[in-house]
């Protein structure tokens, strides 16, 4: 959503941080209040000014992209340039597309590093990943102190130099903002898809042969362990209508139990089991196809570990299709769900 009138784009370019953009049609998002997104927005380190930001004056070039927020966590901007910058002015747009008379000054000590952003594995054969950005971009982490209605606003954003003086030409960004859940086609419990390479996590066994390592026992003498070791790995996600989401993840061992089997100089095998449930919220932007799990809770044997202020597990494509969740594109590593 960018449409803007030329004569208020030509004075906001001489005195103040704004946007030449082309017009491009308005998708059906409601317009949110200006004066409510900007008293709700709260970036660490950052500082609310009265009136206008410093006009663009130098040759600072930067790139960023429209995001997807939650009605209650916020969202990132991701600032990519080459340039040496200090920090970024943010001044929020009201619903007729005017510069509200007051903006953000964020400094660069305000950047969020890219390596805080972690998602989980979402099966044993898996790759961790961190949030899709650039190498070399910065992020800054939007919060919103109150919760916001879903719907859209746009801000014009450029970044700065302070050694230099110098202020980049602006850019116009949207945000729609949505609410948790968003299409009851991901609500239900997924499981690993089977038939996927490397999702088939149940009664794998290996057995003992000649080839396994005597054990050697207290006594003095060996033996050749008989038997199998096994393992079963369980994984389930999930999302309820409501917003809400809970991913199970639990191991079942069955192994050789080393110091009772050379005190007693024979197989002797012991089970280990591990249980984790994450919980959380989460949310789909079907315009952009992105998949949002923001984490509140861990529980492990029993102790609950919160995370009040969320953290995000997950932010990228996913899609339903014949039944099966898939989670990434083309770039990484799918993982593949079936309904349980």
């Amino acid at each position: 959503m960018k449409k803007i009138l030329l004569s208020l784009s030509f004075i906001a370019l001489l005195f103040s941080c704004s946007s030449n953009d082309s017009d491009e049609s308005k998708n059906n998002n409601e317009d949110l209040n200006a004066v409510v997104v900007e008293k709700s927005i709260n970036i660490e380190g950052a500082t609310k000014k009265t009136g206008t930001p410093p006009a663009s004056n130098g040759d600072l070039s930067f790139s960023t992209k429209a995001s997807v927020a939650n009605v209650e966590e916020g969202f990132f901007i991701e600032i990519d340039t080459q340039d040496d910058i200090d920090g970024v002015y943010i001044q929020l747009l009201d619903e007729n597309k005017n510069p509200v008379d007051n903006y953000i000054d964020v400094p660069a000590t305000s950047f969020v590093n890219t390596d805080g952003i972690i998602e989980p594995n979402f099966g044993a054969g898996a790759t961790n990943k961190t949030k899709k950005v650039d190498d070399d971009a910065d992020l800054i982490d939007v919060d919103f102190d109150i919760d916001l209605a879903p719907g859209e606003f746009c801000y014009f954003i450029c970044v700065y130099d302070e050694e230099t003086g110098y202020v980049s030409a602006p850019t116009e960004i949207c945000v729609t903002v949505i609410d948790w859940g968003g299409n009851n086609d991901f609500a239900g419990t997924w499981i690993p898809n089977p038939d996927e390479d490397g999702n088939d996590f149940s009664d794998n066994c290996i057995e003992f042969n000649e080839f396994y390592p005597a054990i050697e026992c207290n006594n003095g003498t060996e033996f050749q362990p008989e038997g199998e070791i096994c393992f079963n790995y369980l994984f389930e996600l999930d999302l309820e209508t409501s917003g809400d989401f809970v991913y199970d993840i639990a191991w079942d061992y069955k192994t050789l139990d080393i110091i009772n089997s050379q005190e007693q100089c024979t197989t002797v095998f012991e089970n280990i089991n591990y249980d984790f449930s994450y919980h959380g919220k989460w949310s789909y932007d079907a315009s952009t196809k992105i998949l949002t799990l923001v984490l509140n809770a861990i529980t492990f044997e029993g102790e609950t570990i919160p995370y009040e202020e969320g953290l995000l597990l997950y932010s990228d494509i996913a899609t339903v299709e014949d039944g099966e969740l898939v989670l990434g594109d083309d770039d990484f590593i799918n993982q593949y769900f079936i309904r349980k």
